[in-house]
């Protein structure tokens, strides 16, 4: 279609009407005359549905290059296949990352372990001395161990490292989860593009 051409509005209305899903380049005629918003669209690939349309407007000598629906399909599939490629080196990624998470938990378990036994020893070994500062059957157990807490150096930073081994415990446990839910997502939409790959019969295409 031709700008003057005096079917061109013809035709554009004729293709809308026949594929609304179809695709069009916005053409100008180039000269001093095309108003500023239309010279910017100058190349733009559209769909039909989009407004203004080439030649919609009033005095409008734009003009629609059609698409032809090969081309459309080959693009639609090298977008496909793009977004398919950034998925799997996704997954790629994810699953690395959970490799590493994995083989931090055990060790981590085993030091969150290794500081409460030595937390119980440190207790143990300091709880006769908690008659020196305040009498055990007057406050009971639990306000033994408080008391050996904030009195013995050692017991409370023994107790800070359990604190800290539990929370590298948890952080990795709850990141391995996390990993885990990424990856299932993942998963599921390379799954959704390698159908939408075989039913657009992109290996054909391209």
């Amino acid at each position: 279609m031709r700008p003057n051409d005096e079917t061109h509005n013809a035709l554009n209305d004729l293709l809308r009407r026949q594929d609304r899903n179809g695709k069009c380049i916005w053409r100008t005629v180039g000269d001093n005359r095309v108003r500023a918003s239309h010279a910017a669209l100058e190349g733009d690939e559209r769909s039909w549905v989009q407004s203004p349309e080439p030649g919609e407007e009033e005095n409008c000598r734009c003009w629609a290059e059609v698409v032809p629906e090969i081309v459309i399909r080959k693009n639609a599939c090298k977008d496909l296949l793009q977004n398919l490629r950034i998925e799997r080196s996704t997954l790629e990624g994810l699953t690395n990352d959970l490799s590493k998470a994995i083989a931090k938990h055990n060790p981590a378990l085993k030091d969150w372990q290794v500081a409460v036994k030595k937390y119980k020893e440190i207790l143990i070994k300091y709880i006769q001395d908690a008659s020196s500062v305040a009498d055990p059957s007057k406050i009971g157990v639990l306000g033994t161990v408080a008391v050996l807490v904030f009195e013995y150096p050692e017991v409370q930073a023994a107790q800070e490292k359990v604190d800290a081994a539990k929370d590298r415990y948890i952080g990795i446990q709850e990141n391995i989860a996390y990993l885990q839910k990424q990856i299932d997502q993942v998963i599921k939409e390379i799954k959704k593009l390698e159908k939408d790959k075989t039913d657009m019969k992109c290996d054909e295409l391209i």
